[in-house]
């Protein structure tokens, strides 16, 4: 037994070199964010780390697909503001050819604001359409139990931009279950709509809810 002594310890030292050398989930999510964000940079070699908040990662507010359909919904009310503008414009313009002595050529143009009011208004009706169908589908979402499905980082760095000056910028990420890959990469402004839309969806959960009630 003894003559094999020096190859079991040559095993375990090798196990114990294994160990350490094996990053842990919080470098890896490091090792790829610089990876991605570098690849993104006008001077990549700029990068600096500057905080991490590294945590787990549930469905379905983490999950990618929720967060898409949060970005697509924040487009949507975008479109629905454009819309009631362009409602409003076509109210002025039918508001002033409008009169009982419209002349012919008022005529015309009372038709054609007319019109421009129809179409605006149907866009309208399409745009706020489609947003509730999201926000449904989103608020059903929402109900379901928190499911693991890997990690997430809000990662703040420094890179330098085109004219060599250092900005400051935040992402947020969420990686797969072992931070082999990036699931969803989205930058902090964006980050800061979708939380204040999950807020205004909570908000409207908790107001139907006290209506049933």
């Amino acid at each position: 037994m003894k003559k094999h002594l020096p190859f079991y310890c040559l095993i375990a030292s090798f196990i114990c070199i294994l160990a350490s050398c094996a990053k842990s989930p919080e470098q890896k999510a490091k090792d790829l964010v610089e990876m991605e964000i570098k690849k993104q940079l006008y001077i990549p070699d700029s990068y600096d780390l500057a905080d991490i908040k590294f945590d787990s990662a549930f469905a379905p507010y983490d999950s990618p697909e929720f967060i898409e359909m949060t970005q697509e919904l924040v487009q949507k009310w975008l479109e629905v503001e454009e819309t009631k503008e362009s409602v409003k414009q076509a109210k002025a313009s039918v508001s002033i050819w409008s009169g009982p002595y419209s002349s012919y050529f008022q005529q015309n143009s009372l038709d054609e604001a007319r019109a421009d009011l129809a179409e605006a208004q149907e866009k309208e009706n399409k745009v706020i359409s489609e947003v509730k169908v999201i926000a449904e589908k989103m608020k059903k979402q929402m109900h379901e139990s928190p499911k693991f499905i890997g990690y997430k980082a809000s990662v703040s760095y420094r890179a330098k931009n085109n004219d060599g000056n250092v900005l400051m910028s935040t992402v947020f990420v969420v990686f797969d279950k072992d931070v082999e890959k990036i699931s969803c990469m989205i930058d902090g402004e964006d980050y800061e709509l979708y939380q204040k839309m999950i807020e205004e969806l909570q908000k409207e959960n908790y107001r139907e809810s006290d209506a049933d009630d």
